[in-house]
């Protein structure tokens, strides 16, 4: 076994839209190294490791050339492939001034009006911060919290930056081996967005971000994403910035380029594999039919609005 492939146990979670039904803990070997944005497709799979108590062998974020059938029997192995995305980044190379070109008159204008209204509405400038030393990203962690627990994908599913002391102890390993960026921008000296990235080679990888829904008319995780984009262009340290995994608007909206990826299931032909697949499957077409029929009947972003307002 190679240092790039390590045992793991995962949750293979079973949704039904934004609400996690459960999950499957599956013994599984996992893909570790590092993804090169330009990582070219025909990685090897080591499928001969797939004995007991390996169950499956998963690969997060394949760079593919083309789609891939959703459900496939090779010789050895079931391969299944439940998500398929594209992967948005920013190329850092040149200048901040290069990199704006990139957006319309109209975009352009709109990021600068929204710094300016959120500034003048701050107490007339913009004050952000970026924490990545072991003795100030405690601080960072206990702002971030703060923050992410208002909002309502918090109160519902427990999403946003992880609250417990393992991810906290994360942190400051981290941040001893400067891969931390944690970044928080305050509204009248009060923290009101964060965002926390983690430094891997040449590339800083996007990892959680949230606001305060509050100042919501006033786009607080744009116009921090904005400044740290800025600074990032400034100080020449990374040539990528990886927006991982999803495909949110703002993603789309800040990104340079995309990349088509996969997240590939090698799972045993054995009952096990057969019926986790299929139970998959059958929990992810329930959850397409009834986003469409949502869509259809014209309910989704009424649904979404009754959601938030309970939380």
């Amino acid at each position: 076994m190679t240092k790039s492939w390590q045992p793991k146990t995962i949750a293979l979670p079973f949704r039904l839209g934004e609400l996690q039904l459960f999950s499957v803990k599956i013994p599984a070997l996992v893909r570790t190294s590092h993804l090169n944005i330009s990582q070219l497709p025909g990685t090897p799979i080591p499928l001969n490791q797939l004995h007991t108590p390996i169950k499956a062998i998963v690969t997060g974020s394949d760079p593919i050339e083309s789609s891939l059938p959703k459900v496939t029997l090779l010789k050895q192995a079931i391969r299944y492939v439940p998500r398929q995305y594209r992967r948005f980044y920013i190329d850092l190379a040149g200048s901040f001034a290069d990199y704006q070109r990139h957006f319309s008159r109209k975009r352009r204008g709109n990021l600068r009006r929204e710094a300016k209204l959120f500034a003048q509405a701050s107490g007339g400038h913009l004050h952000w911060r970026c924490f990545r030393r072991p003795d100030d990203i405690a601080e960072f962690h206990h702002h971030a919290s703060e923050i992410s627990r208002q909002t309502y994908q918090h109160r519902l599913w427990e999403k946003g930056i992880p609250q417990s002391q393992a991810f906290a102890t994360h942190l400051r390993d981290a941040a001893a081996r400067n891969q931390a960026r944690g970044y928080l921008l305050y509204f009248q000296d009060q923290p009101q967005a964060y965002a926390y990235f983690e430094a891997q080679h040449e590339s800083l990888q996007f990892h959680y971000t949230g606001y305060n829904p509050d100042l919501r008319q006033y786009s607080p995780g744009s116009v921090l994403l904005y400044a740290i984009i800025e600074q990032l262009f400034a100080g020449k340290e990374f040539k990528l910035l990886d927006f991982t995994e999803g495909e949110a608007w703002y993603k789309q909206s800040f990104a340079t380029g995309h990349i088509r990826c996969a997240d590939v299931y090698y799972f045993r032909k054995n009952w096990f594999g057969a019926t986790t697949v299929a139970a998959h499957c059958a929990v992810a077409s329930l959850s397409r039919s009834t986003a469409l029929l949502a869509d259809k009947l014209r309910l989704k972003s009424t649904l979404k609005r009754l959601i938030r307002r309970a939380a």
